[in-house]
């Protein structure tokens, strides 16, 4: 097994590192509320970093940031929550054995998991809509209706989508299975 770890670009350190540590505050605004949060910011402030390198570390080790996000996919989504749990965890054991650090509850660790994976995976979903958005083909190109809406159907559908260059405006499938007809794939209907 070859192990290989890549050091991420600047600018993905620059948006993930924001939103990881509004995600340690939000969270522990969800949890605490405004009254309760003022008690505990002391610990709140020690723990931030923590979750930061943590997060980070995590990452680089899980090769998060060997994937090019413009073209995220659904294996790429489930490596990101895996790193994301995986540093949950750890933060949650950190709280068990240096108590030394502050009384953090517990709960914060959850609720900052499903904080931070809604915003890194929404970061890394919206550079690919916006890229998708940016580069797809336009309605000038050739009306391309596409045989069969299987698996192949939908990956030459986003190939298609994908590359301006194709000049293809895919318009929809065709499929002679009565379960697809009238769905949609990929925002295409089915006919």
């Amino acid at each position: 097994m070859n192990f290989k770890i890549q050091i991420p670009a600047t600018k993905y350190l620059l948006l993930d590192i924001p939103l990881i540590i509004l995600s340690v505050y939000l969270s522990s605004y969800i949890r605490l509320g405004a009254l309760e949060i003022h008690d505990h910011l002391d610990v709140i402030h020690l723990y931030t970093p923590i979750f930061v390198l943590l997060r980070i570390g995590t990452f680089i080790v899980m090769n998060v940031y060997s994937t090019i996000w413009r073209y995220v996919s659904t294996h790429d989504a489930l490596k990101l929550s895996y790193a994301i749990g995986l540093s949950s965890l750890f933060a949650m054991a950190i709280t068990f054995f240096a108590p030394d650090l502050g009384k953090l509850p517990r709960s914060i660790i959850i609720i900052e998991f499903l904080v931070a994976l809604l915003f890194l995976s929404g970061a890394r979903l919206l550079r690919r809509v916006r890229y998708e958005k940016h580069v797809g083909a336009g309605k000038n190109g050739l009306t391309t209706l596409i045989y069969g809406a299987g698996n192949n159907g939908r990956t030459l559908a986003q190939r298609f989508l994908g590359d301006r260059n194709l000049n293809m405006n895919v318009v929809g499938f065709i499929d002679d299975d009565p379960n697809k007809q009238h769905m949609k794939i990929a925002g295409l209907p089915v006919l």
